[in-house]
């Protein structure tokens, strides 16, 4: 078994998995509860924090974490099976991009929405115009739609590869895979460095916005 995935991505993982599901449960409840609208806008900036942290990292980070590592070329896709390699494979590569799209699009769009229902907006709806306050609102309820299908197709794919000894799950747990060749290098070490930096980012973002909220 080989290191993979750094500590700091695993627990940028799970907190992202945590903060989808806290948005989707107070979406269902803002319908009805002006309160829950309010938390349903703090998860939504928590989860641009979480983005950008994941931005960065993929620039600073460790050696499979960084953006550089992922597989995107058609010869890639077509090479895939012969030669698997280690960190993200040439699906996994594109999945990761579309998910993180998917919910970066969700996230930003919730910046200018606007409920005319409970009558209370994003951060940023008040500075656009009604007509794209009106389209962001709109992408972001059919983001819903698309987020749910993209998670559906994402576990589709953990329960496949589980299914056929591939426990992907697990190595997002204890950030090991099994090596595909004896000189497979683990991932390198984490830049204390480049972790503040990184954390800092992430953590103005989150203050400037929460400060826009209040």
């Amino acid at each position: 078994m080989t290191k993979v995935w750094d500590l700091a991505l695993r627990i940028w993982h799970w907190c992202l998995v945590i903060a989808i599901i806290a948005a989707f449960v107070t979406a269902e409840l803002a319908e009805e509860s002006f309160d829950a609208a309010i938390w349903h806008m703090y998860v939504g900036v928590t989860v641009l924090a979480l983005l950008t942290f994941r931005l960065v990292w993929g620039v600073l980070g460790t050696r499979y974490a960084k953006w550089s590592s992922l597989k995107l070329a058609p010869r890639h896709l077509k090479s895939e099976a012969k030669h698997p390699t280690l960190g993200h494979s040439a699906t996994g590569s594109w999945a990761t991009l579309l998910i993180l799209s998917a919910i970066l699009t969700q996230a930003f769009t919730g910046l200018f929405s606007f409920d005319t229902g409970l009558y209370i907006g994003g951060p940023f709806s008040q500075s656009v115009s009604e007509s794209l306050q009106t389209l962001a609102t709109s992408i972001h309820h059919l983001g819903e739609k698309v987020i749910v299908g993209v998670i559906a197709l994402h576990l589709a794919a953990l329960t496949f590869y589980q299914l056929t000894g591939k426990p992907i799950l697990l190595s997002m747990i204890h950030g090991k895979k099994r090596s595909v060749t004896r000189n497979d290098p683990p991932h390198d070490s984490i830049s204390p460095t480049k972790l503040m930096v990184t954390i800092a980012l992430s953590v103005t973002l989150f203050v400037w916005l929460m400060l826009k909220l209040s």
